[in-house]
Protein backbone atom coordinates (compact mmCIF):
# COMPACT_ATOMS: atom_id res chain seq x y z
CA UNK A 1 0.00 0.00 0.00
CA UNK A 2 1.39 3.54 -0.47
CA UNK A 3 1.74 6.25 1.43
CA UNK A 4 -0.80 8.65 1.16
CA UNK A 5 -0.77 12.69 2.44
CA UNK A 6 -3.30 11.94 5.08
CA UNK A 7 -3.45 8.57 6.48
CA UNK A 8 -6.71 9.44 9.40
CA UNK A 9 -9.17 11.07 6.84
CA UNK A 10 -10.87 7.83 7.27
CA UNK A 11 -12.17 8.65 10.72
CA UNK A 12 -14.76 11.30 10.31
CA UNK A 13 -16.26 8.86 7.99
CA UNK A 14 -16.54 5.74 10.02
CA UNK A 15 -17.89 7.84 12.63
CA UNK A 16 -20.32 9.55 10.58
CA UNK A 17 -21.37 5.92 8.90
CA UNK A 18 -21.65 4.36 12.53
CA UNK A 19 -23.52 7.14 13.98
CA UNK A 20 -26.33 7.61 11.04
CA UNK A 21 -27.00 3.47 11.84
CA UNK A 22 -27.37 4.04 15.47
CA UNK A 23 -30.20 6.92 14.58
CA UNK A 24 -31.95 5.29 12.39
CA UNK A 25 -31.96 1.35 13.53
CA UNK A 26 -32.18 -1.74 12.14
CA UNK A 27 -34.59 -1.84 9.37
CA UNK A 28 -32.50 1.61 7.78
CA UNK A 29 -29.32 -0.86 7.65
CA UNK A 30 -31.22 -3.89 6.49
CA UNK A 31 -32.51 -1.69 3.43
CA UNK A 32 -29.35 0.29 2.99
CA UNK A 33 -26.55 -2.53 2.65
CA UNK A 34 -28.66 -4.52 0.36
CA UNK A 35 -28.17 -1.23 -1.55
CA UNK A 36 -24.58 -0.94 -1.92
CA UNK A 37 -22.51 -2.32 -4.20
CA UNK A 38 -20.34 -5.26 -2.66
CA UNK A 39 -18.64 -6.40 -5.68
CA UNK A 40 -19.43 -9.96 -5.27
CA UNK A 41 -22.56 -12.40 -5.79
CA UNK A 42 -24.00 -13.53 -2.94
CA UNK A 43 -22.58 -11.41 -0.42
CA UNK A 44 -21.96 -13.01 3.08
CA UNK A 45 -23.60 -10.54 5.10
CA UNK A 46 -26.99 -11.62 3.94
CA UNK A 47 -25.36 -15.39 3.61
CA UNK A 48 -28.13 -16.42 7.32
CA UNK A 49 -30.59 -14.38 7.19
CA UNK A 50 -32.16 -10.84 6.13
CA UNK A 51 -31.33 -9.30 9.26
CA UNK A 52 -28.11 -7.64 9.60
CA UNK A 53 -26.37 -6.47 12.94
CA UNK A 54 -23.74 -3.64 12.83
CA UNK A 55 -20.88 -5.57 14.30
CA UNK A 56 -21.13 -7.84 10.92
CA UNK A 57 -21.46 -5.04 8.76
CA UNK A 58 -18.35 -2.96 9.93
CA UNK A 59 -16.40 -6.26 9.61
CA UNK A 60 -17.40 -7.01 6.29
CA UNK A 61 -17.03 -3.43 5.05
CA UNK A 62 -13.30 -3.45 6.24
CA UNK A 63 -12.91 -6.88 4.34
CA UNK A 64 -13.69 -4.86 1.49
CA UNK A 65 -10.26 -2.53 1.72
CA UNK A 66 -8.45 -4.58 -0.96
CA UNK A 67 -6.95 -2.84 -3.90
CA UNK A 68 -9.76 -4.38 -5.93
CA UNK A 69 -12.85 -3.60 -4.20
CA UNK A 70 -12.38 -0.85 -2.08
CA UNK A 71 -13.03 2.58 -4.79
CA UNK A 72 -15.98 0.32 -5.23
CA UNK A 73 -17.45 -0.98 -2.19
CA UNK A 74 -16.56 2.76 -0.43
CA UNK A 75 -17.65 4.59 -2.49
CA UNK A 76 -21.12 3.46 -3.06
CA UNK A 77 -21.58 2.95 0.69
CA UNK A 78 -20.63 6.95 0.91
CA UNK A 79 -23.72 7.17 -2.04
CA UNK A 80 -26.29 4.71 -0.60
CA UNK A 81 -25.82 6.12 2.92
CA UNK A 82 -25.98 9.70 1.69
CA UNK A 83 -22.91 11.01 3.62
CA UNK A 84 -22.07 14.20 4.01
CA UNK A 85 -18.41 13.85 5.38
CA UNK A 86 -16.05 13.90 2.35
CA UNK A 87 -16.18 10.45 0.39
CA UNK A 88 -12.22 8.78 1.58
CA UNK A 89 -12.02 7.43 -2.00
CA UNK A 90 -11.33 10.73 -3.35
CA UNK A 91 -8.08 10.90 -1.99
CA UNK A 92 -7.34 6.31 -1.64
CA UNK A 93 -7.49 4.92 -4.39
CA UNK A 94 -6.42 1.14 -3.28
CA UNK A 95 -7.65 0.94 0.82
CA UNK A 96 -7.31 2.75 3.76
CA UNK A 97 -4.75 1.73 6.51
CA UNK A 98 -7.60 0.32 9.46
CA UNK A 99 -7.72 -3.17 10.42
CA UNK A 100 -7.98 -5.33 6.95
CA UNK A 101 -9.73 -8.60 7.79
CA UNK A 102 -8.55 -11.23 5.43
CA UNK A 103 -10.83 -12.73 3.18
CA UNK A 104 -10.95 -16.33 4.05
CA UNK A 105 -12.08 -15.14 7.89
CA UNK A 106 -15.76 -14.94 8.48
CA UNK A 107 -16.53 -11.56 8.62
CA UNK A 108 -19.79 -12.33 10.65
CA UNK A 109 -20.69 -11.96 14.54
CA UNK A 110 -23.71 -14.33 14.11
CA UNK A 111 -24.93 -17.70 12.42
CA UNK A 112 -28.33 -19.85 12.05
CA UNK A 113 -27.04 -21.45 15.42
CA UNK A 114 -25.92 -18.39 17.28
CA UNK A 115 -28.00 -15.46 16.84
CA UNK A 116 -27.69 -12.66 19.12
CA UNK A 117 -28.86 -9.75 16.99
CA UNK A 118 -30.86 -7.89 20.19
CA UNK A 119 -27.34 -7.97 22.19
CA UNK A 120 -25.24 -6.94 18.78
CA UNK A 121 -27.48 -4.10 18.61
CA UNK A 122 -27.52 -3.43 22.05
CA UNK A 123 -23.91 -3.08 22.75
CA UNK A 124 -23.07 -0.78 19.34
CA UNK A 125 -25.64 1.30 20.95
CA UNK A 126 -24.30 1.57 23.88
CA UNK A 127 -20.78 2.11 22.27
CA UNK A 128 -21.95 4.82 19.87
CA UNK A 129 -23.67 6.48 22.65
CA UNK A 130 -21.69 9.52 24.71
CA UNK A 131 -21.80 8.36 27.68
CA UNK A 132 -20.12 4.63 26.61
CA UNK A 133 -22.05 3.47 29.55
CA UNK A 134 -21.24 -0.36 28.22
CA UNK A 135 -23.23 -3.27 29.56
CA UNK A 136 -20.82 -5.71 31.22
CA UNK A 137 -23.02 -8.54 30.52
CA UNK A 138 -23.41 -7.64 26.74
CA UNK A 139 -19.93 -7.09 25.98
CA UNK A 140 -18.93 -10.70 27.69
CA UNK A 141 -21.71 -12.19 25.22
CA UNK A 142 -20.52 -10.51 22.06
CA UNK A 143 -17.21 -12.07 23.01
CA UNK A 144 -18.22 -15.15 23.19
CA UNK A 145 -20.37 -15.39 20.22
CA UNK A 146 -18.77 -19.04 17.94
CA UNK A 147 -15.77 -17.07 15.59
CA UNK A 148 -15.65 -13.89 17.78
CA UNK A 149 -12.56 -13.32 19.49
CA UNK A 150 -10.45 -10.06 21.28
CA UNK A 151 -8.71 -9.21 18.51
CA UNK A 152 -12.11 -9.44 15.87
CA UNK A 153 -14.16 -7.66 18.24
CA UNK A 154 -11.78 -4.90 19.55
CA UNK A 155 -11.00 -3.94 15.43
CA UNK A 156 -14.68 -3.61 14.95
CA UNK A 157 -15.46 -1.63 17.93
CA UNK A 158 -12.36 0.52 16.59
CA UNK A 159 -13.81 0.67 12.96
CA UNK A 160 -16.66 2.20 14.77
CA UNK A 161 -15.39 4.50 17.33
CA UNK A 162 -11.55 5.21 16.57
CA UNK A 163 -11.44 7.76 19.05
CA UNK A 164 -12.05 5.57 21.92
CA UNK A 165 -11.37 1.99 21.19
CA UNK A 166 -8.07 0.74 20.26
CA UNK A 167 -7.69 -3.27 18.34
CA UNK A 168 -5.93 -5.82 20.99
CA UNK A 169 -4.05 -7.33 17.72
CA UNK A 170 -0.75 -8.60 16.03
CA UNK A 171 -0.36 -4.97 15.73
CA UNK A 172 0.14 -4.31 19.61
CA UNK A 173 2.70 -7.35 19.82
CA UNK A 174 5.37 -5.60 18.24
CA UNK A 175 5.54 -3.42 21.85
CA UNK A 176 3.28 -5.51 23.74
CA UNK A 177 6.18 -6.63 26.37
CA UNK A 178 7.41 -3.01 26.77
CA UNK A 179 3.88 -1.89 27.52
CA UNK A 180 2.31 -4.70 29.80
CA UNK A 181 5.41 -6.51 30.59
CA UNK A 182 3.93 -9.36 29.40
CA UNK A 183 2.93 -11.51 26.21
CA UNK A 184 -0.16 -10.44 24.26
CA UNK A 185 -2.04 -13.66 24.72
CA UNK A 186 -2.36 -12.73 28.46
CA UNK A 187 -3.63 -9.59 27.99
CA UNK A 188 -6.28 -11.53 25.96
CA UNK A 189 -7.23 -13.50 28.14
CA UNK A 190 -6.85 -11.17 31.11
CA UNK A 191 -9.44 -9.53 28.81
CA UNK A 192 -11.69 -12.39 28.05
CA UNK A 193 -11.92 -13.52 31.98
CA UNK A 194 -12.84 -9.58 33.22
CA UNK A 195 -14.76 -7.69 30.28
CA UNK A 196 -14.98 -4.48 29.37
CA UNK A 197 -13.57 -2.59 31.97
CA UNK A 198 -10.29 -4.84 31.61
CA UNK A 199 -10.27 -3.78 27.74
CA UNK A 200 -10.35 0.00 28.43
CA UNK A 201 -7.63 -0.47 30.89
CA UNK A 202 -5.68 -1.98 28.57
CA UNK A 203 -6.17 0.61 25.97
CA UNK A 204 -5.41 3.47 28.52
CA UNK A 205 -2.39 1.90 29.59
CA UNK A 206 -1.16 1.47 25.60
CA UNK A 207 -1.92 5.28 25.07
CA UNK A 208 -0.07 6.33 28.00
CA UNK A 209 2.68 4.92 26.00
CA UNK A 210 2.27 7.44 23.67
CA UNK A 211 1.18 10.62 25.45
CA UNK A 212 -0.77 12.97 23.23
CA UNK A 213 -1.39 10.90 20.40
CA UNK A 214 -5.10 9.44 19.22
CA UNK A 215 -6.14 5.88 19.23
CA UNK A 216 -5.92 6.38 15.00
CA UNK A 217 -2.45 7.81 15.06
CA UNK A 218 -1.60 4.95 17.80
CA UNK A 219 -2.84 2.50 15.33
CA UNK A 220 -1.45 3.71 12.11
CA UNK A 221 1.85 3.81 13.92
CA UNK A 222 1.99 0.18 15.16
CA UNK A 223 0.76 -1.01 11.52
CA UNK A 224 3.16 0.76 9.87
CA UNK A 225 6.14 -0.56 12.48
CA UNK A 226 4.43 -3.93 12.69
CA UNK A 227 4.86 -3.98 8.36
CA UNK A 228 8.28 -2.75 9.10
CA UNK A 229 6.89 0.45 6.87
CA UNK A 230 8.79 2.59 9.52
CA UNK A 231 12.16 1.93 10.50
CA UNK A 232 13.49 4.68 12.29
CA UNK A 233 17.19 5.74 11.21
CA UNK A 234 18.32 7.92 14.48
CA UNK A 235 22.28 8.64 12.76
CA UNK A 236 20.50 12.39 11.37
CA UNK A 237 17.95 14.27 13.15
CA UNK A 238 16.96 17.47 11.40
CA UNK A 239 15.37 20.69 12.63
CA UNK A 240 12.19 22.60 10.75
CA UNK A 241 10.88 25.68 11.73
CA UNK A 242 7.20 26.71 10.80
CA UNK A 243 8.04 30.16 9.44
CA UNK A 244 7.58 29.09 6.45
CA UNK A 245 7.92 32.45 4.17
CA UNK A 246 10.19 34.09 7.06
CA UNK A 247 7.50 36.78 7.91
CA UNK A 248 7.06 35.54 11.78
CA UNK A 249 3.79 33.83 10.63
CA UNK A 250 3.50 30.38 12.39
CA UNK A 251 1.77 27.76 9.98
CA UNK A 252 1.20 24.90 13.00
CA UNK A 253 -2.58 25.85 13.84
CA UNK A 254 -5.07 26.78 10.99
CA UNK A 255 -7.00 30.42 11.81
CA UNK A 256 -6.62 33.96 10.96
CA UNK A 257 -4.23 34.28 7.96
CA UNK A 258 -3.63 30.20 7.91
CA UNK A 259 -5.72 28.40 5.57
CA UNK A 260 -6.63 24.62 7.27
CA UNK A 261 -4.83 23.09 4.00
CA UNK A 262 -1.39 24.70 5.34
CA UNK A 263 -2.32 23.37 9.13
CA UNK A 264 0.55 21.11 9.87
CA UNK A 265 -1.94 19.49 12.62
CA UNK A 266 -4.42 19.06 10.48
CA UNK A 267 -2.62 17.47 7.36
CA UNK A 268 0.93 16.38 8.77
CA UNK A 269 3.40 17.37 6.75
CA UNK A 270 5.30 20.36 7.16
CA UNK A 271 5.56 23.27 4.13
CA UNK A 272 8.92 25.01 4.38
CA UNK A 273 11.58 27.06 1.96
CA UNK A 274 10.63 29.13 -0.62
CA UNK A 275 11.82 31.09 -3.89
CA UNK A 276 13.99 33.25 -3.55
CA UNK A 277 15.06 33.14 0.41
CA UNK A 278 18.36 33.61 0.59
CA UNK A 279 19.14 31.21 2.78
CA UNK A 280 19.30 27.55 1.45
CA UNK A 281 17.35 25.00 2.90
CA UNK A 282 18.58 21.17 3.07
CA UNK A 283 15.01 19.91 2.33
CA UNK A 284 16.12 16.57 0.03
CA UNK A 285 18.41 15.78 2.55
CA UNK A 286 15.87 13.81 4.76
CA UNK A 287 15.12 10.39 4.42
CA UNK A 288 12.41 8.05 5.20
CA UNK A 289 12.63 7.47 9.11
CA UNK A 290 14.83 10.41 9.93
CA UNK A 291 14.12 12.29 12.60
CA UNK A 292 12.21 15.74 12.55
CA UNK A 293 12.41 17.97 14.81
CA UNK A 294 9.73 21.33 14.08
CA UNK A 295 9.66 24.35 15.69
CA UNK A 296 8.39 27.91 15.35
CA UNK A 297 10.14 31.21 16.04
CA UNK A 298 13.82 29.84 17.46
CA UNK A 299 12.54 28.72 20.92
CA UNK A 300 9.24 27.10 20.75
CA UNK A 301 9.09 22.90 19.77
CA UNK A 302 5.96 22.34 18.30
CA UNK A 303 6.63 18.68 17.44
CA UNK A 304 8.76 15.40 16.73
CA UNK A 305 8.02 13.13 14.04
CA UNK A 306 9.53 10.72 12.18
CA UNK A 307 10.04 11.50 8.13
CA UNK A 308 7.65 9.11 6.53
CA UNK A 309 7.83 10.70 2.97
CA UNK A 310 10.06 13.37 1.60
CA UNK A 311 8.34 15.01 -1.55
CA UNK A 312 11.35 17.36 -1.95
CA UNK A 313 13.92 14.08 -2.04
CA UNK A 314 11.45 12.66 -4.96
CA UNK A 315 11.55 15.76 -7.12
CA UNK A 316 15.05 16.30 -6.86
CA UNK A 317 14.92 19.65 -5.03
CA UNK A 318 12.50 22.82 -4.02
CA UNK A 319 9.24 22.76 -5.64
CA UNK A 320 6.56 25.20 -4.38
CA UNK A 321 3.95 22.40 -3.57
CA UNK A 322 6.01 19.86 -2.07
CA UNK A 323 5.96 18.22 1.41
CA UNK A 324 7.52 16.70 4.16
CA UNK A 325 5.10 13.93 5.55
Amino acid sequence: MRLYRDWTDWVPWFQELASKIARNGQQYLIERSQQVEWNTQNPALFRYSDDIDPFSFFYFLAQKNTRNQFKTVYSSVHEVFELSEESITQHHQNGIIVPNPPPHVNALFQDMEDSKFETLWNLFLQIIDENKTVNQEDFIKVLNISGVGIPKLTQTLFLMDPKTYLPIDDNLEVISQEIFDTKLDKVKKDIEESGYEKYLSAVEKVKGYFPGCENYEINLFLFMKKSQQLIVRNEQIYQIGSYVHNDDRDFWEPGEGVEPEYAFNENSFVYTGGPGEERKFPLTEPKRGNVILVRSGTKRGRAIGIVAENEYESRGGFHKDARIH
